[in-house]
Parts: C-alpha cells; structure tokens; sequence
C-alpha cells in the first residue's frame, strides 16, 4: 500500500484524488513577504472560503510548497485543513537563496545538519518556529515532501548543499523531493544531481517547467524518469492556455502522460477570489479541466494529470 504524509495524517495514496500538487495557501512571515507584501496570505478565513470553493468544484488535496523559513505557518495550515477537510501535503526544506538573510542557519549549517533537520520535520513533526529558534515548537503535524530550489541559469553552492541534504533526508524517510525552478532552467541539472546522490528518479519532482516549453527538453527530463509538474494555466502573462495545452498534448503523444503534474502556484493575493482577485483554486478542477476536455484531451490524461499522477509522485518511496 502506497503512503501518502498529510498535515493531519497519513493516507492511502489511493485516497489523495483531485490534487494541486504546488499551491500555497498560508504565507504569513519571514522575509518573503517583507520583500514581496503581494504573497502575504494571513487569513485562515479567507484561504477556508477559497478552499470550500476548490472542493465544491471537485477539488480534495493540495501540496503546500511555502518551505521552512519562507511564510510557512504550519498551525494555520492545520486549521485550514481541520475546518475544510482538505488534504493538506506540507513541505520541509528550503527555497531559493535569496529569500533568506546572511544569518540565516542554511548557509552555515553542513548538508549533515540540514538533512537532519529535514529527517526531524517529516518522521516527528514540522518546527511551527521552521528552526528560527531558540526553541523548536514541534507539531504533531509531520511533512510529507521535500523542497529544494535553483536559480535562473545556475544552481549555488549552497542550494547544491540543500539539494544534498534533501537527497540524504529522503535515503532514510523515502519522502519525495519537489523542487522550484526559475522559469524552468536547471530543471536537467536538478535532477541528473539528485539522481547522482542515489534518489530514485520516481521520487523526483521538477517543478515550474511549462514557464519554458521547450519540449526536447521536457522530454530529456522525463526520458530520465522523473515528474514535471506545470503551472502556468490561468496566468497569461507566461504564456496563453493554449501554450500548456500544446505542450501536454506533445508529451502525450511522446509517451509521457504519467510523469505529468499540475499546480496553480497561486500565491499572490490578486490570484485569489477570497482576496478579490482570480481567478481562484476553484477555477482549475471546474472551468479548466472542461477546457481541457473540450481541446480534446482524454479523460485518462485529464484524470492523470490532476489525480492518479500526483497519488503515486507523493506517495513515500518504500
């Protein structure tokens, strides 16, 4: 039976259905939101009213990519999850390097230390403090991913270390490794290095990667057999829907339909209804997906895309 870890426990993978598998819905702290006050997401009530309408549409479960450090608020997000019944998948690890200070733990600790704390989050409980310290405020809510990030064009020595410490985090939990791309570059790199440190490629995620729809190399990352997750639907300014419709149907005909994700990554306040924007989490399981049936994808890919891919991409590696 395949594992999946939510907020509020572990389920049957089979169970996950309907999943946004790279959403955010609580970001309420850190640097982050100083530097960018438009992904300051602090309303319990207002993410529940959006939430409601994603399941109302047909939606069940997210994964919750704000890592340690990054506008995490882990107590919020078991609120959330205990109002609504959303399956929630939270992350541990670590962003880009420029959401963090120069104090900051990550560019002193070894990727020994960091894997460790990783290990803690996922077999114990995430910190509700993300390691700021002085004390660890241990949940009982436990990660059931792992993040890692690069940047446009290079990966830096220390997001190599986090990306090491994720590959060592996830050789003792089997939790799955989903990272963050900018605009789609290092995606090859990400995972030919994870895949180096002995991560099976099945337990890999390389995220954002339709913001660059260069199909070869889409299709070079997933002849190394790991998933790509998408999300540019809904936000033109990347590209028209069209453009992630054409580039799933290619993958499709390429043979790759189940290495396919998609995320909303909807984190900004004018994203969301609740907040008085759009066009909101529940526009993806209702609107776009009739889009996407009315383009002439198969319901088998549809279903694949949104439920059976993410069930066996977040289960834990056994």
């Amino acid at each position: 039976m395949s594992t999946i870890r939510t907020i509020l426990g572990d389920v049957d993978a089979g169970e996950l259905g309907f999943t946004d598998s790279h959403a955010h819905l609580i970001m309420d702290r850190d640097l982050i939101v100083k530097q960018h006050p438009e992904f300051r997401l602090d309303s319990i009530e207002k993410v529940s009213h959006e939430v409601a309408s994603f399941m109302q549409a047909g939606g069940r479960a997210v994964v919750e990519m704000s890592p340690i450090g990054c506008g995490r608020n882990v107590e919020a997000m078991v609120e959330v999850a205990q109002h609504t019944g959303l399956r929630v998948i939270a992350c541990t690890g670590l962003h880009r390097d420029e959401y963090y200070l120069d104090s900051h733990w990550r560019w002193f600790y070894s990727p020994e230390q960091m894997a460790q704390l990783f290990i803690e989050e996922i077999e114990q409980g995430m910190d509700a403090n993300s390691y700021n310290g002085p004390f660890v405020k241990r949940t009982t809510a436990r990660a059931g991913v792992i993040k890692v990030a690069s940047e446009y064009q290079f990966i830096s020595r220390a997001e190599r270390n986090v990306m090491l410490a994720a590959a060592l985090a996830h050789q003792q939990t089997g939790a799955p490794i989903s990272s963050h791309t900018e605009q789609g570059t290092m995606g090859i790199e990400q995972a030919d290095f994870l895949i180096a440190q002995g991560v099976d490629p099945a337990h890999i995620i390389i995220g954002h990667m339709d913001r660059n729809p260069d199909y070869h190399v889409h299709r070079e990352l997933a002849e190394r057999g790991v998933y790509l997750c998408y999300d540019t639907p809904s936000r033109v300014k990347y590209f028209p829907e069209c453009t992630f419709i054409d580039l799933v149907r290619k993958m499709v005909e390429g043979g790759y339909s189940s290495q396919l994700l998609w995320g909303s990554d909807l984190a900004r306040r004018n994203y969301l209804v609740a907040y008085g924007g759009g066009p909101g989490m529940a526009y993806f399981p209702g609107p776009f997906r009739n889009r996407m049936r009315l383009e002439g994808l198969a319901e088998e890919v549809i279903e694949g895309l949104f439920a059976n891919n993410p069930a066996r991409a977040f289960a834990f590696a056994s």
